[in-house]
């Protein structure tokens, strides 16, 4: 399938509470010790982006002392984060009061434009690699990334689409179950 790897890793970032852009810094994205395989895909998207986008950007992996898998590049991260259009304020400020440049960022269906089959559906895919399974994802504290997905997937055809959320769990995991239709079938299985 042909992809347009920025979309395939905007799909994958995790969104829990939207994503946390602080002034000057170079994260791209963290992966928690249980998903190696899925840092390993997405570290392949990012060069593959790195190429497609003519970058020689050095692409720094380390490991944080919770065993997550940390992915920084100053020129990626500064393109990852300059798609997103909804911004929020998050008001942190250091000692002295002096706004630490923090920002929370949602997706929504404007990060796509006018010409968006491709982006939608590379977008899909890279959110099924990083939080999908069998005919489910699973996102912890991105309602608002759920909510994108499952209308997403409701416009390519997809059937009876269920969202709920586990209430017991912290944080507050929401599973959205679909009946793929033959083009996400095709995503799904390319994907496993």
């Amino acid at each position: 399938m042909v992809m347009d790897t920025l979309y395939f890793v905007l799909g994958s970032l995790d969104e829990s509470n939207g994503r946390m852009v602080e002034r000057g810094d170079d994260a791209i994205e963290r992966f928690y010790g249980n998903e190696r395989h899925k840092a390993e895909v997405f570290r392949t998207y990012l060069e593959k982006l790195a190429e497609d986008r003519g970058r020689s950007a050095a692409i720094e992996t380390e490991i944080d002392g919770g065993g997550r898998t940390i992915f920084r590049s100053s020129e990626l991260a500064l393109l990852i984060n300059s798609c997103y259009k909804l911004v929020k304020d998050a008001g942190y400020c250091d000692e002295a009061g002096v706004s630490m440049g923090s920002r929370v960022m949602f997706a929504s269906h404007e990060l796509f434009g006018e010409t968006s089959r491709l982006k939608e559906l590379s977008f899909l895919a890279g959110a099924y690699a990083r939080f999908g399974e069998g005919n489910t994802f699973r996102m912890a504290n991105a309602e608002h990334k759920v909510d994108l997905v499952a209308r997403l997937l409701s416009q390519y055809g997809c059937r009876e689409l269920s969202v709920t959320y586990l209430p017991t769990y912290v944080p507050r995991v929401f599973v959205l179950s679909f009946e793929p239709s033959k083009e996400i079938g095709e995503i799904v299985e390319a994907c496993v």
